[in-house]
C-alpha cells in the first residue's frame, strides 16, 4: 500500500506542475504540448485489487511479463541467478524497465520514473527533440546519489523511436543471459555493477551497455542536481530549491510514507499493552508480559532502520510553503511539498488528513465494491 500511495502522489504532483505550467504561459490555451498518458508497468503476480487501486488513483495499467527468467540467467551464471533476485528494489522484476524500448508504436518518449520521485515544477521539456536531440540517442540518464552508482534506474527517459531502440533492448537482455558478471570485477570486468545497489541488474547492466559498450554514443546524461535529485553529494544537496524539477526519495532523504508503517506499528504495540492491561486489572492473566520494542525493518523505509516513537513526525518541519523562504535543508523542502500533495489527495478521497494516519491507497482497497 505504501507504494501504491508514493505513486498517486507522484501523479498528482505531475499533474500539478504541468498544470501550473500551462496556466502561467500566455500562448497555451488549455491543457498541455504533449498528450501525456501516464503508466503503471504490472507483472502478472499483482493482486487485481491492488490494480484496481492504481487505476482507482489515475493510472492506465500496462500488464508486462519480465521479460527474462532467472531460469535463463542460472544456465551461464548461477551465482549471479541467486544474486539478482537480492540485489535491488524489485529482484528479476527490474528488468521490466527495458521494455518501454519496445514502446515506440505508441509513444514518442517514455519516461520511466520510480514511485518515489516527486514533481516540483514541469518536466514536459523532456519530450522535447532537443533533449534526447539525435535520432540514435535511446536513453536520457542521470548518475545516482551515490560514487558506486554511475547509472540511477529510478529515473530513465527513453526514446523508443531512435534507431536500434528494440536491438539495444535485447542486448542488453543477452549481456544479462550470458552472465558475464563476477562479484570482483563487475560487468565485463568493467566495474560497472560492483559493489552497487541494483549492479546485478538494471543499474549494472544500462551503465555497461550505454557507456561502455556504446561508449555513450546512443545516451544522453541528463542533470542529476535538476532531475534526480536525492540530496546527496555535491553539488546537489546544495541546490537551489527553485531550480529542482523532480527530486527521488532515497538515500539520505527518507520516504515520508515511512511514517505510516512505523506509526501502524506504534498503534498494534499500544493496542497489545492495552489487551495487557485489561488482563492484568481482572486478573484473567497473571503471568510476566513483554513488549518486544526497538528498531524496526520496514519495506517502505527502504530497508533503513528506524526506531518507533510517540511522535513519528517530530522531525517534519512546519513551514507551508519552502518555495518562499530560504530553506537550508533541501530535504525538508521536499517532504513538505509532498505532504502538502499529500493532503490535498486525501481530501480528494476522503480520507482524514492527519499526517502518518491513514494510507489513501489502503483506505481506497478496504472499501473496493
Amino acid at each position: 500500500p505504501e507504494s501504491v500511495e508514493a505513486a498517486a502522489v507522484l501523479l498528482r504532483s505531475s499533474e500539478r506542475v504541468l498544470r501550473q505550467s500551462s496556466s502561467s504561459s500566455g500562448s497555451r490555451s488549455s491543457g498541455n504540448v504533449y498528450n501525456i498518458t501516464y503508466l503503471a508497468m504490472v507483472t502478472p503476480e499483482i493482486d487485481p485489487r491492488w490494480i484496481r487501486v492504481i487505476e482507482r488513483v489515475g493510472y492506465t495499467i500496462k500488464h508486462l511479463n519480465v521479460p527474462i527468467s532467472v531460469e535463463e540467467i542460472s544456465k551461464n551464471n548461477k551465482a549471479l541467478a541467486n544474486m539478482i533476485n537480492l540485489d535491488g528494489r524489485l529482484g528479476i522484476n527490474e528488468m521490466t524497465k527495458i521494455e518501454p524500448l519496445l514502446f515506440g508504436s505508441d509513444y514518442h518518449r517514455v519516461l520511466v520514473l520510480d514511485f518515489d520521485i516527486f514533481f516540483h515544477s514541469s518536466y514536459e521539456h523532456l519530450f522535447d527533440a532537443s533533449t534526447l536531440d539525435d535520432d540514435t540517442v535511446a536513453l536520457g540518464w542521470t548518475p545516482g546519489g551515490v560514487e558506486t552508482e554511475p547509472m540511477n534506474g529510478g529515473f530513465l527517459l527513453y526514446n523508443p523511436r531512435a534507431v536500434n531502440a528494440t536491438n539495444h533492448r535485447d542486448n542488453v537482455l543477452d549481456i544479462l543471459r550470458k552472465g558475464d558478471k563476477k562479484p570482483t570485477s563487475g560487468w565485463g570486468g568493467t566495474r560497472y555493477g560492483k559493489g552497487g545497489f541494483g549492479g546485478s541488474s538494471m543499474q549494472g547492466l544500462l551503465p555497461y551497455y550505454f557507456l561502455h559498450v556504446l561508449n555513450g554514443t546512443a545516451s544522453k546524461r541528463l542533470d542529476r542536481c535538476k532531475y534526480n535529485n536525492m540530496d546527496q553529494l555535491e553539488p546537489c544537496k546544495n541546490t537551489p530549491y527553485r531550480q529542482v524539477v523532480s527530486n527521488h526519495f532515497t538515500g539520505g532523504c527518507v520516504k515520508p510514507w515511512s511514517c505510516f508503517v512505523e506509526n501502524a506499528v506504534v498503534r498494534r504495540r499500544r493496542g497489545r499493552r492495552r489487551l495487557l492491561q485489561d488482563d492484568d486489572d481482572t486478573g484473567a492473566s497473571s503471568a510476566p508480559r513483554a513488549i518486544i520494542s526497538g528498531q524496526l525493518k520496514t519495506r517502505a523505509s527502504g530497508g533503513k532502520l528506524m526506531t518507533p516513537s510517540n511522535d513519528t513526525t517530530s522531525s517534519i518541519s512546519t513551514a507551508t510553503d519552502p518555495r518562499q523562504q530560504h530553506q537550508p535543508d533541501l530535504c525538508t523542502s521536499f517532504k513538505e511539498a509532498w505532504w502538502e500533495q499529500w493532503t490535498e489527495m486525501a481530501k480528494e478521497f476522503d480520507v482524514p488528513t492527519d499526517r502518518c494516519g491513514t494510507l489513501v491507497a489502503q483506505h481506497l482497497y478496504d472499501n473496493l465494491l
